[in-house]
């Protein structure tokens, strides 16, 4: 609403905050994951990535505004989710097409077999894109949103500290997307996509009322910005 990030911000926050956030997630993946958890380590390995990215990419004084820190948030999701799908999509066609070759190699000449196992790569690979492109606004998205939100409601216009890091405000809000991204990653399903549309709904939901409480703030500060208006133009008066 205030217009104070540009497009070029928001291209360099998906860019470099999302290579940023995957570098970090990785590199903590190989630290810290023992396995205990499984794919549900994801939730606070990555949200805290991206939390780390979002500080190194945006100055923190100048964008000072809540909403500041929930379309900062979700730029940085945008960015980390397509790398990641991009990840996934590699290694996906790369395993397909060997595993598809493999199938066909003893009933087919090599560069015969060699196509249709691409063939298949290509359709597992186009498979993974459709699901998580149709998925992602549920996923990396509104939770980088909700935890931008939680840091810049926290740094509130002033200089980042690691202290503001264990404030329990912003541990209690950032919890959520990461409880949020660990259930997504559980290791059970439900019909139709059931567990991940409830997800991002719940997601969405919360999304929408740090909207409200950052629409609220802006609400004040143009009440004082009148307030002090007026008494100008009253001093002026007198």
């Amino acid at each position: 609403i205030r217009r104070n990030i540009s497009i070029y911000m928001i291209v360099r926050l998906a860019f470099l905050g999302g290579i940023l956030s995957l570098l970090f997630s990785l590199f903590s993946f190989h630290l810290l994951d023992n396995g205990w958890w499984g794919a549900s380590s994801a939730g606070p390995i990555e949200e805290t990535g991206k939390i780390f990215a979002m500080l190194a990419v945006a100055r923190t004084a100048q964008y000072r505004y809540k909403l500041n820190g929930l379309l900062i948030g979700a730029a940085v999701g945008v960015g980390f989710s397509a790398f990641e799908t991009a990840g996934y999509v590699l290694r996906t066609y790369t395993a397909g097409s060997v595993v598809g070759t493999a199938e066909v190699l003893s009933s087919l000449e090599p560069e015969v077999a060699l196509a249709v196992g691409m063939h298949k790569g290509a359709k597992a690979m186009e498979d993974v894109l459709v699901v998580r492109g149709l998925l992602s606004p549920l996923g990396h998205i509104v939770w980088s949103s909700i935890a931008g939100f939680a840091m810049w409601r926290t740094i509130r216009g002033r200089k980042f500290h690691w202290r503001m890091l264990v404030d329990e405000d912003f541990i209690r809000l950032l919890l959520i997307p990461v409880i949020l991204h660990m259930l997504w990653n559980a290791p059970f399903e439900l019909p139709f996509f059931g567990k991940y549309l409830i997800l991002g709904i719940a997601g969405w939901f919360i999304c929408f009322s740090l909207i409200q409480e950052g629409l609220k703030e802006l609400k004040l500060e143009q009440n004082e910005e009148r307030k002090k208006r007026g008494m100008v133009a009253s001093a002026l008066e007198n």
